[in-house]
């Protein structure tokens, strides 16, 4: 759950252009069912189905997509399909697609793509781009930050102490951030069939998307302790997080390396988790909003990544400035709501 770090909504363009454009055209309707959508709710679209005509009426190369859409004021969309071509690392991706490591999980379906290839391509194109992200210090800040204001949101009215949750989180990303711990830590994660020390394998599949399969498939005895409504809701809440906390424990003292990337991150969950478990499962409707609405957005962000309507995968430079963006848009809804 201290994923919840790493969190962004769809690619709003905000460009004029003087000249007239010729009117929309409607992708196909059963192209995907994942809108992109604003707070208002009216659809967004990205740069992935922006016409491939530039503004009198001439094909645009791959190269020139992103300077002739930035002087755009309207959108002309066009469907994905016949127009793969210009999506150039994709593309390349997936002509080597037999040689990308497979995730620890095949998320095919819930990430909304069309194949197999589909997303392992992705996969790959995430991969790089995150790499360069993650280097500069800005997007690296944003991250840490982020997930810092999201603990101080959930544990902000939580009998768990919010500064030494905050000291095991700064303690698990300096370990993380040392590269003389890189060796270690792929070695732990290649005993849970994590392949590579990646942003997308350890942080989104993981730590993200593995947590929110968990909460769909809680341990039988916190689902019985919490259905148990013969007793009252403070004893549920307190026989919740205990066993919550009883199941970190085991986990804890089961690893190879007591004082490795694993232990540091369930020091991490020992302060999150039976507040989380207690949010999803528990009769607090302000905290299972919360709970809820942080599940929809992580959903939310790590389906963007894998969409062409809300991020363009022609060039690294295109998806790392879109992957950018819907992590910042996400993570500013995010807490916009959830500090009410």
């Amino acid at each position: 759950m201290c994923g919840a770090a790493y969190v962004g909504v769809r690619w709003l363009y905000r460009y004029c252009h003087s000249k007239s454009l010729p009117p929309p055209i409607e992708p196909k309707a059963e192209r995907r069912v994942n809108k992109s959508t604003n707070r208002s709710g009216h659809s967004i679209r990205s740069t992935s189905q922006l016409s491939l005509l530039g503004p009198e009426g001439c094909p645009t190369t791959a190269g020139s997509i992103s300077s002739w859409t930035n002087q755009t004021s309207s959108l002309l969309f066009f469907d994905v399909d016949p127009n793969l071509h210009f999506f150039k690392i994709y593309q390349d991706q997936l002509s080597i697609v037999d040689s990308i490591a497979m995730p620890r999980t095949d998320r095919t379906i819930q990430l909304f793509c069309e194949s197999k290839e589909e997303f392992l391509a992705k996969v790959a194109c995430l991969r790089n781009a995150f790499q360069d992200i993650i280097y500069e210090s800005e997007n690296r800040s944003f991250f840490v930050n982020s997930g810092k204001d999201i603990i101080r949101i959930f544990l902000s009215n939580s009998s768990n102490d919010l500064e030494n949750c905050l000291s095991a989180y700064d303690k698990l990303l300096d370990y993380v951030g040392n590269e003389c711990n890189h060796e270690d830590i792929e070695q732990e994660i290649g005993m849970r069939k994590i392949p590579m020390l990646s942003f997308y394998d350890l942080v989104i599949d993981y730590i993200m998307l593995e947590s929110l399969d968990d909460l769909e498939n809680p341990p039988a005895v916190v689902s019985s302790i919490v259905s148990n409504t013969w007793v009252s809701s403070k004893f549920r809440q307190s026989a919740c997080q205990s066993a919550v906390s009883t199941a970190l424990k085991y986990k804890r003292s089961q690893l190879k390396n007591p004082d490795g990337f694993f232990s540091r991150f369930y020091s991490v969950l020992d302060f999150l988790s039976p507040t989380l478990a207690w949010g999803f499962l528990g009769s607090d409707e302000e905290l299972q909003f919360k709970c809820e609405f942080l599940k929809e957005s992580l959903l939310g962000l790590c389906r963007d990544l894998f969409s062409f309507d809300s991020v363009r995968y022609t060039s690294y430079d295109d998806l790392k400035r879109d992957i950018m963006t819907v992590a910042r848009e996400r993570y500013w809804d995010l807490t916009e709501k959830l500090s009410l």
